[in-house]
This record gives structure tokens, sequence and C-alpha cells, in this order.
């Protein structure tokens, strides 16, 4: 009876919520719902109105209408692509969703999921800066620079704790 007493204390004790992990799970959460309202807003405004909305702005920045990605971009809106689009933009939000939450819980799946996909990011990010020596570009490297590193340490973390457990 003491020694499942003491799995139960062990099982509450690897739940450190690290406030950084936190952040970062908020942040992926917010990441998740933006692309859900996304979706939801494609679906609820159909190709018809996008086309409208599309035709006001070409008339108020007077963009070139007969410009090839102007016309290439109207001729894709159509009911079946709005619908893949909002299909393809919930899944995305899903897994983020289900990776925020691991996050928070302090999931190993979730910290190698997180890690890996913030470091893909990496060399698109610092070829961005490499073009435009911006603030811009170079903050959004340097914020995923740190997602990586702190998924990086968690992830030893909670490899040492199960080590440790599992030798105790």
């Amino acid at each position: 009876m003491q020694r499942s007493a003491s799995r139960v204390d062990a099982s509450r004790q690897a739940v450190h919520h690290d406030p950084s992990l936190r952040v970062i799970a908020v942040l992926v959460a917010l990441k998740s719902l933006s692309a859900l309202a996304i979706a939801v807003g494609l679906e609820l405004l159909g190709p018809l109105r996008m086309r409208h909305w599309i035709d006001s702005l070409i008339g108020h920045f007077h963009w070139d209408p007969d410009s090839k990605i102007l016309i290439w971009l109207l001729a894709q809106m159509n009911p079946q692509s709005f619908h893949l689009a909002a299909a393809i933009i919930l899944a995305y939000a899903c897994v983020h969703g289900a990776e925020a939450w691991g996050l928070w819980f302090d999931q190993r799946w979730a910290s190698w999921f997180g890690c890996i996909g913030a470091a893909l990011y990496l060399p698109v990010e610092i070829l961005a800066l490499w073009h435009r020596r911006h603030w811009l570009p170079a903050t959004v490297l340097l914020v995923n620079v740190l997602v990586v590193l702190v998924l990086a340490r968690n992830i030893r973390v909670l490899k040492a704790r199960r080590i440790a457990s599992a030798s105790s």
C-alpha cells in the first residue's frame, strides 16, 4: 500500500509546471484558436464575399486588376477550394490545440513535437533575416530559438526524471 502511495506522490511531482513551458503552451493555444477562427471565417465568408472583398481592396489600393497573381487568386475562389482550405486549417488548429494541451500538462511527446516543429522554421527565419535585416525577422528568430531551447531542456528534464523514477 505504501509503495502505491509513493507512486502517486512521484507522479504528482513529475508535472513540474515550468512557467516558460506554460507561456509556450499559451502561445501555441493562441495559434490554434487563430487558425480555428480563420477556418470558421472561410466557411462563413465563402468565395463570393471574398471575391467582393478582394475587388474592393483592388480599388482601394489601386492594384492592377490584370495582375497574374490576382487573376490566379480569384480563379481559385470556389466552394470546393474554400472547403478544402478550411479543412486543412482546421486540422492545423487541432494539431496545435493538442500540442498546447500536451505542453500545458508537461507531456514529453508535446515537447518533442514542439521542438521539432519550431526547429524546422529556423532555416527559413535565418534566410529571411539574411535577406531583410530588420527587427521583426530578428525577433521571430530569437523567439523561435528560445522555444527550441526551452523545449529541448524540458525533454532532458523529463528524461532524467523518468530514469530517476525507474531506478527507484
